[in-house]
């Protein structure tokens, strides 16, 4: 272990990645609502639960599947500091909620959820994305009209739910030695 490591924990030093897929899993099924769990740097720490059609197409692509990884990294990161969900629209144009897993005051991680759009998609915008990755416009288009977009009071009780998920996890942590 580097100098850095013990400086900063990482949330797998407290739970191991197993429990959290276990977690992750278990919330995406009762909400049927796309979801993953990220370090601080926006790495992935457990496999997406509940992928839509949609993504799973976006990250078939190499373009696709780094654009993606890009976006949950700046995701990741947005939420440095802060102590509640917030939303983030992704590459693609899907809304997704990022809730901080905090413990003592340490962000050890992130949980991200939704995929999901505002509104129904515009033609232009699947036409340049299926471009920009080279996918196939017509299935891309298909695969969008799939996706359920949020309403206001769903993002809302999401948010609640998926902020108390992350301080679930959080709460389950051993308490981090100070510093010093």
């Amino acid at each position: 272990m580097n100098q850095t490591d013990a400086i900063q924990p990482r949330l797998t030093d407290f739970v191991d990645v197993q429990t959290l897929q276990l977690l992750q899993d278990g919330f995406a099924e009762v909400t049927g609502i796309a979801t993953s769990i990220r370090d601080v740097e926006g790495n992935a720490l457990t496999r997406p639960s509940e992928p839509s059609a949609f993504c799973l197409l976006v990250n078939a692509s190499p373009g696709g599947a780094e654009a993606c990884r890009l976006g949950h990294a700046e995701a990741s990161r947005s939420i440095l500091g802060l102590h509640e969900t917030c939303r983030y629209r992704c590459h693609a144009g899907l809304t997704q909620l990022v809730a901080p897993i905090v413990v003592e005051d340490r962000q050890l991680g992130a949980i991200i959820m939704g995929d999901r759009p505002l509104g129904k998609f515009d033609e232009e915008a699947m036409t340049v994305l299926a471009r920009r990755h080279d996918l196939a416009g017509d299935e891309l288009e298909k695969a969008a009209r799939l996706l359920k977009p949020w309403s206001e009071a769903e993002m809302s009780s999401a948010a609640r739910f998926v902020q108390q998920l992350a301080n679930t996890i959080a709460a389950t942590q051993i308490c981090i030695a100070p510093e010093g």
